[in-house]
């Protein structure tokens, strides 16, 4: 079954954000097709009762400001344009704390899309998806 979920862009310089719920916490991530995995502010995993105690493991990931520490949590649950996936990882820091101040919570990675047609049609701002 395919569904459909309009997007705005005020210019060509937007992001296509998408309402994501993280275990009942919500967050305004960016869709990225260019990112290989979900990354989440910390902040967003705090507030949504994680802690660090919860961190499965440590890895380095390449930002735009260079190469950082980040945490891998399992998240019980993300929702985004009708997907629902449980026991996911994703990658999470600080962002205030590594100099990264934005509008969003996040970028919504290749990773959340398996098993998943996803189709943006910037002509009708709308993306389309469908799950196999």
């Amino acid at each position: 079954m395919k569904r459909r979920f309009a997007f705005k862009r005020n210019d060509n310089d937007s992001l296509i954000l998408v309402y994501t719920e993280v275990s009942d916490e919500l967050a305004t991530l960016a869709l990225d097709t260019g990112a290989t995995h979900t990354v989440i502010d910390l902040t967003i995993l705090l507030m949504a009762g994680y802690s660090f105690e919860d961190i499965v493991k440590t890895v380095e990931i390449e930002t735009a400001k260079g190469t950082i520490e980040a945490y891998i949590f399992n998240v019980t649950e993300i929702s985004c344009l009708g997907i629902s996936r449980k026991n996911v990882e994703v990658c999470s820091y600080d962002f205030l704390a590594n100099n990264v101040l934005t509008s969003i919570d996040g970028v919504l990675g290749l990773d959340f899309f398996e098993n998943t047609i996803l189709t943006i049609d910037f002509i009708n701002s709308e993306i389309i998806v469908e799950i196999r």
